[in-house]
């Protein structure tokens, strides 16, 4: 279990260093060994799990989250589709929020009702910021809303594990659902707006969203 988030670490570092030294192609496929090796290792920790029905939830998630690398992946090989990719991962990683958001829930115990109002107020900040930041999300723009709500909802849970104590699982699933969401907050500017600084941004976007898979994966051991 340990050799692939091993593997994962090593293939970590090395897609991000080689992300704008490779072609494409071959970039692609580094992202998506790194994402399976991650899954990998949290496949093989669900069975170490003591709390199975909060590890499934996660590993669904998880795996939401490698198809939605897959049709991002494919946005910058198939260009003649990539409307439609972006909208399948858009919807990939919608699902896989939700699935991580059932775990957090099902962890922490709380109703529903508590946590939407806290959801409905951070989406409504994001929409004020994306207004002022003057973001286009052009033909992406509902399905970008739709990911924007089900991402407050998913912070709002992943907070919520606090309900049950500080401990290391709530922490790793906080930072973890942080990380997750500091790295769409870089990847909506990379893909919607002209940014100066492409490079720094997309090694941040690179490093935030695997530390966010890698924590909210090793809850599955911690729980």
């Amino acid at each position: 279990m340990f050799i692939f988030l091993g593997l994962f670490i090593l293939s970590w570092m090395v897609y991000t260093v080689f992300y704008f030294r490779l072609k494409k192609e071959l970039v692609f496929l580094l992202k998506m060994m790194t994402s399976l090796l991650l899954f990998l290792f949290a496949f093989l920790a669900v069975f170490e799990s003591r709390n199975s029905d909060y590890s499934r939830f996660i590993i669904v998630g998880l795996g939401m989250g490698i198809l939605g690398d897959l049709f991002l992946g494919l946005q910058r090989l198939d260009r003649k589709r990539k409307h439609l990719h972006l909208a399948l991962g858009i919807a990939s990683f919608s699902l896989g929020h939700i699935f991580y958001s059932f775990a957090f829930q099902r962890y922490a115990g709380l109703p529903f009702y508590v946590y939407l109002p806290l959801a409905v107020i951070i989406l409504l900040l994001s929409l004020v910021f994306i207004r002022k930041q003057k973001l286009n999300f052009g033909k992406a723009k509902k399905f970008s809303y739709a990911y924007l709500f089900i991402s407050s909802v998913f912070l709002t849970f992943a907070f919520g594990t606090f309900y049950s104590g500080i401990n290391p699982v709530s922490i790793f699933v906080a930072f973890g659902a942080v990380s997750f969401a500091a790295s769409d907050f870089l990847l909506s500017f990379l893909y919607f707006q002209s940014v100066r600084r492409y490079r720094i941004l997309k090694y941040a976007n690179i490093i935030l969203y695997y530390l966010g898979q890698v924590l909210l994966s090793a809850t599955v051991l911690l729980i």
